[in-house]
């Protein structure tokens, strides 16, 4: 996961890595922001779904990958990254994590609950 300040909550947020770009889309662009972010390589990815995030006003939706077969390097974040840590967080405490406010982030969660309902649970 990743940690860094998100000013118009005014607060740091604990995610999974994730963002967006019009030009490139899908696998591709899950490999890019998990290498970006946090230096790490996927060996496989697998999609686990698409969510809308806020469909009652906005049209911004996202899809879950689940990498697997990682390997370490440097991550390569933007300049507006630069604050962003790589936070380890095992998975036998991440809900304890959302129920005690320590993960808010809709996306994370949202992706959470994707693969608890994969048809092979990891």
């Amino acid at each position: 996961m990743v940690e860094q300040e998100r000013y118009p909550i005014g607060r740091r947020s604990l995610e999974f890595p994730q963002g967006s770009d019009p030009e490139v889309s899908g696998e591709a662009l899950a490999r890019r922001e998990l290498e970006e972010e946090t230096g790490l390589g996927a060996g496989r990815l697998t999609h686990l779904g698409r969510l809308d995030q806020a469909p009652g006003f906005a049209t911004l939706g996202f899809d879950a990958w689940l990498a697997e077969e990682l390997t370490g390097g440097e991550p390569r974040r933007s300049i507006e990254e630069q604050d962003m840590e790589t936070r380890k967080i095992r998975a036998d405490s991440f809900e304890d994590l959302v129920r005690s406010g320590a993960i808010t982030d809709a996306a994370t969660v949202g992706a959470w609950a994707l693969l608890q309902m994969a048809p092979t649970r990891h």
